[in-house]
Order: C-alpha cells, then sequence, then structure tokens
C-alpha cells in the first residue's frame, strides 16, 4: 500500500510539475503550481486511505487490527514526504529530469488551444481516451446512469451472497 500509494503521489506530482513547465519555463514558479495544484487531491487521497485503515481497529482479526493503524500511519509519512521531499527534488533537477525528452514551451504550444491540448503522443490517448473524455464531459448524467445500471446487477449479486461471506482465513 504505501509503495502504491508513494509512487502514485510522486507521478501525479511529477506529471503535474511537466504541465506547469509548458506553461512557465521558471522551475521555482513551476514546482510552486504544480504543487498547489495537485496537494488538495493528494491530501484528501492520503486521508481516504488513512482514515480507512484507521477503521480495521475495529477488526476481530488480531493482524488486520494492529496493522491497519500503523499503514495508515506509515501513509501520512508517505503524503508527508511526497509534499516535502518530491518538490525539493524536481527544483534540484529542473528541466534535466525530463532528459533526453523536451519539455514544450509556451510558444511551441497551439495559441487557440488549452496547453494541455499539445499533440498527443500515443494512439491510445489519440482513438480511446481523448474521444471518451469529450463523451464524458459532454454527457455526464447519461454516463452516470449507464454506470449506475451496470453496476446494480453486481450490486444485487452481491447482496444476495452476503450470507455465505466467511471470515475465517483458515475455513
Amino acid at each position: 500500500i504505501l509503495f502504491g500509494a508513494g509512487t502514485d503521489y510522486c507521478l501525479f506530482l511529477i506529471s503535474r510539475y511537466r504541465e506547469e513547465l509548458t506553461r512557465e519555463p521558471d522551475c521555482d514558479r513551476a514546482t510552486q503550481s504544480a504543487l498547489i495544484g495537485v496537494g488538495d487531491a493528494l491530501a484528501a487521497s492520503a486521508l481516504t486511505t488513512i482514515v480507512g485503515l484507521a477503521m480495521m481497529v475495529c477488526a476481530e482479526f488480531g493482524k488486520y487490527r494492529h496493522s491497519g493503524p500503523v499503514i495508515g500511519l506509515g501513509l501520512a509519512v508517505t503524503l508527508c514526504a511526497a509534499v516535502t521531499l518530491t518538490p525539493a527534488l524536481l527544483r534540484a533537477f529542473g528541466k534535466t529530469l525530463f532528459w533526453p525528452f523536451r519539455i514544450p514551451q509556451p510558444s511551441m504550444l497551439d495559441t487557440e488551444s488549452d496547453s494541455s491540448d499539445f499533440v498527443r503522443s500515443g494512439w491510445a490517448e489519440r482513438f480511446l481516451w481523448t474521444p471518451l473524455a469529450r463523451r464524458i464531459v459532454r454527457y455526464p448524467g447519461r454516463i452516470l446512469l449507464g454506470c449506475i445500471l451496470l453496476m446494480v446487477p453486481l450490486a444485487v449479486h452481491g447482496l444476495r451472497q452476503s450470507d455465505h461471506v466467511m471470515y475465517d482465513l483458515l475455513g
């Protein structure tokens, strides 16, 4: 959990830093903007997981009861490292962090579109993710309703099977 969450937090911050460098060539301001941009999301993600892990103190199985809160504490330390050490390293390495790839400068970007819309490199982004994102933004209610309709049968199946759930690890 800690390795995965810490990696995700750092990748999210690094991605936002790269995005900010396309708008602002100054590494100090780009680092600051990146941290401001993702800080709330990182904190919300970490705190949600920390609270969930802390709830494991209510578990009956001893390993879960004792390890949950400790992992939550470790995740709090991971969050602190992600918002302090990672920006320091980003600033120390600057644009060389992305070598051998270049960071597009604002003059290289199309002036009519947002800087995040510069030329995409992958086929999946061009043919899958971008059209999917446009449909979701265009029809959010329909997409939400469709997702709920797809999940309802699974939820009903889960409720019917709830009397067969066993928590005995050896059983």
